[in-house]
């Protein structure tokens, strides 16, 4: 055994804690203060049922000294029981608001609210029913199901959310502890918002997962492994089944029947090289890395820009910018925001035009702008289109609906078609703001990924929607408008030729196009 400055006692031989009663041991002295507070008051001990094992230790012992943590454990390893049950240990040791984190709320309802752990107990038990409050009026357990919402004794709260709302279920949460569980699967966007909540708070944030390629979660590892860029405040580990020894020889050969060796070697060893089932523009990003068309190109202020949008209605509404030099396309910035109107947007167009000195050409709105509504109401009351609402905004700029999707996969097939043609601006250090909007963008090309079907061999006939998705639709109709020769000097030729004003339907234009060429 050895000891950190904080005075905890941690083992560091594997072959000390085969005897379960020496790990029990350990957690008592570990555990001490809280554990006698709460048998004290409640006749239960903390953390609830919970025993580390061997290769948790060190990952509880960094719960307990470090505020950020980070581990990438195989599967059945034990990652949300663990989490719970010291997410209950803490909301316990300190007042304060919790949130346990999903990719979806979805996932998070049927893996901790509605599930159960590898031992048949629900994962929800393990949060003592003595330390649940009760509501003074009519002495009912503090328990909110539909927010998934639970009020301790203390007044703490613990709360079930998914990074596919965050924007919208964290505001106002101001959080003293956060757990991403699945963080390689989550919308990166919630830890950059939750950050700055938590440590003004002075609390923690525990990330957990297995691969899912070099992504986000990947970088957020690699970061704090190295001990170059990483700080005393984390701590980080990746344990296959090597490490743990957990699943046996049988255990992994019948996972082969529902699995490929390369997930196998994912989920089973924790490999993030290789991670490419189901990744959608996988091979075309590959060889746009490989032939350069990745980097700090710059752009070209004597080029006008283009805006293609994806519009969200319960979704989030994005905008990539791109140009047209000669007849290559150069993906040059993006943005994407939630629940706010077509003004809005416009405000941010304007504001990188004075910034950046784009010159906007023709904003690519989707056939849907004729129905939906984003900002929907005339100066005197009457409903308007969204299409009608960017033509009254972006005035000077040509309006084009690109053309329904009947096929979303022969879309993407289009794209990556057309992709060998695009290049695209990574940011510069000197603009922090671009380069994290452009990284977010990127990021979310390399996971717009097919789910699985249920049997783990096949791959779903639609992409999964999550956070990927909004920026991907966007990126696809500014694809498909530059394939049309909508942009362009031959495209500013046909335009003047068709004497609109400034915005032409795409029902028109494709026709009307496709007669001139």
């Amino acid at each position: 055994m050895n000891s950190d400055s904080s005075g905890l006692t941690l083992f560091t031989e594997r072959d000390s804690w085969k005897d379960s009663k020496k790990r029990a041991k350990w957690a008592k002295t570990v555990f001490a203060p809280l554990i006698k507070q709460t048998k004290d008051a409640f006749g239960i001990e903390l953390p609830f049922r919970f025993v580390p094992r061997p290769y948790q230790v060190d990952i509880v012992h960094a719960m307990l000294t470090k505020q950020f943590v980070a581990f990438c454990l195989h599967r059945r390893a034990g990652k949300d029981y663990m989490s719970i049950s010291m997410l209950v240990f803490k909301a316990m040791e300190k007042v304060g608001n919790y949130c346990y984190l999903f990719p979806t709320a979805k996932q998070g309802r049927e893996v901790i609210w509605q599930g159960i752990d590898n031992d048949g107990m629900k994962f929800l038990d393990h949060i003592p029913a003595e330390l649940i409050a009760t509501n003074s009026k009519n002495n009912l357990p503090m328990v909110n199901n539909v927010d998934m919402r639970i009020t301790l004794v203390n007044g703490s709260t613990i709360q079930l959310v998914g990074s596919d709302n965050y924007d919208r279920t964290l505001v106002g949460t101001n959080m003293a502890g956060i757990i991403f569980s699945e963080y390689s699967l989550s919308d990166p966007r919630a830890w950059e918002y939750s950050m700055p909540i938590v440590i003004a708070n002075g609390g923690w944030a525990w990330f957990n997962g297995t691969p899912r390629g070099k992504n986000h979660f990947y970088k957020l590892l690699k970061a704090a492994l190295d001990p170059e860029t990483t700080t005393k405040r984390w701590f980080a580990c990746i344990k296959g089944n090597d490490d743990t020894k957990v699943l046996s020889a049988d255990d992994i050969n019948e996972m082969r029947v529902s699995m490929s060796e390369q997930r196998i070697d994912q989920e089973v060893n924790c490999a993030f090289e290789g991670c490419i089932e189901g990744k959608i523009y996988m091979e075309q990003i590959k060889d746009a890395m490989e032939q350069g068309r990745f980097g700090d190109f710059g752009f070209d202020r004597t080029c006008p820009v283009y805006v293609s949008f994806d519009l969200g209605a319960g979704d989030r509404t994005a905008m990539v910018f791109f140009q047209q030099r000669g007849d290559r396309p150069w993906v040059i910035d993006f943005y994407s925001a939630k629940g706010m109107g077509v003004k809005h947007y416009k405000m941010v167009a304007d504001d990188y035009a004075a910034k950046y000195g784009y010159k906007y050409e023709t904003i690519f709105i989707p056939h849907d702008a004729r129905k939906r509504s984003i900002d929907n109401y005339d100066d005197e009351g009457f409903a308007l289109r969204t299409e009608d609402t960017f033509r009254r905004e972006f005035i000077g700029c040509n309006i084009m609906l690109v053309p329904r999707c009947n096929d979303i996969n022969e879309d993407i097939e289009a794209v990556r078609g057309k992709f060998h043609r695009w290049y695209f601006y990574e940011g510069s250090q000197k603009d922090k703001a671009q380069k994290e909007r452009l990284d977010f963008f990127y990021n979310a090309m390399n996971e717009y990924t097919y789910p699985e079907t249920d049997d783990q061999k096949t791959i779903a006939i639609k992409p999964l929607h999550n956070w990927c998705s909004d920026p991907m639709d966007a990126f696809r109709y500014g694809v498909k408008a530059q394939s049309f020769g909508w942009c362009g000097a031959k495209a500013r030729t046909w335009l003047s030729d068709l004497d609109v004003d400034h915005s032409v339907s795409s029902e028109e234009s494709e026709d009307e196009y496709a007669q001139l060429i």
